[in-house]
């Protein structure tokens, strides 16, 4: 999935873990904010986000925040259905309602979940961007599927640690 609207040298996605140690929130919250504002000042318009919870939502809320101070910079929500928050808690439901209702622009993979549509999701952040921000510690699932697509198609992979 192309996005037109997007230009892809000027745009960064986000890939990580749902589920972040209590230990890790703050220090990664830290390093994403730096490297979001980083991104921005040197001329970074358009950043991805898959709207999963855990980091796409740290991501989401840190480029919303920057956004208060740098007006150019868009937040694109690419989102694997219209149904994936079925089974979430609803206070994690109404922080991603908040997410898209800011967002300057939401695309969707599938109207309903498929056994396909994250991975879909996952290509279609790569595919439009020319950067990758991180946070992978494990060499399997979405976030290690996403990072390795990345690396094949030539993306530059800015890594988060703790």
């Amino acid at each position: 999935m192309k996005i037109t609207e997007i230009d892809k040298s000027k745009a960064c996605a986000f890939t990580g873990h749902r589920i972040i140690s209590e230990k890790d929130i703050i220090p990664l919250q830290d390093s994403l904010e730096a490297v979001v504002l980083e991104l921005a000042v040197s001329g970074t318009e358009y950043f991805l986000c898959g709207g999963a919870l855990g980091f796409d939502t740290m991501a989401a809320a840190t480029v919303l925040r920057v956004r208060n101070a740098m007006k150019k910079i868009k937040l694109i929500l690419f989102l694997p259905c219209r149904n994936q928050t079925a089974n979430w808690k609803s206070i994690d439901k109404e922080i991603y309602e908040k997410i898209k209702e800011l967002a300057n622009s939401v695309y969707y993979i599938s109207e309903d979940y498929t056994q396909e549509c994250m991975f879909e999701r996952n290509r279609a952040l790569v595919d439009n961007a020319s950067k990758l921000v991180c946070f992978v510690k494990r060499n399997f699932g979405g976030s290690s599927y996403t990072k390795k697509y990345a690396k094949e198609k030539g993306i530059e992979i800015i890594e988060l640690s703790t």
